[in-house]
């Protein structure tokens, strides 16, 4: 994410509840292997956008890589399960390549708890200071 810094932006960081991330899913059923299908199957990660031009060519079967818009206020699925049409489980695996810094402290998205301004003004100072 780039834009005009100020300082007004940077005491209040842009809101990251909703980013699009590339998900990564693996044991995809051959019958799914399909933008239809994989769309499907990604919305229980958020909202689906394309697929990535590896997936979309076969290139490589043993994983769909997709661009997603996750919503970082929930938590991110890492398996999805189903019955198929047989009847039996079906499990998938989801991850996600990449995923913005996660703060411990005051649990959002875009820094780490070393960076982070609530735990700061929270941290009564010293005399020295």
């Amino acid at each position: 994410m780039v834009g005009v810094w100020s300082p007004a932006i940077a005491i209040s960081p842009p809101d990251l509840s909703a980013i699009p991330l590339w998900v990564d899913l693996t044991n995809v059923p051959g019958y799914l292997y399909s933008k239809k299908g994989l769309s499907f199957l990604l919305r229980t990660a958020g909202k689906f956008v394309k697929l990535h031009p590896h997936t979309e060519r076969c290139i490589r079967m043993d994983v769909a890589r997709a661009l997603v818009e996750v919503d970082l206020t929930k938590p991110l699925p890492n398996k999805i399960s189903f019955k198929d049409k047989q009847g039996s489980d079906v499990m998938v695996s989801i991850s996600y390549p990449w995923l913005p810094p996660w703060c411990a402290s005051c649990a959002k998205w875009g820094h780490i708890e070393k960076d982070c301004l609530v735990l700061r003004s929270t941290v009564p100072k010293s005399p020295e200071d």
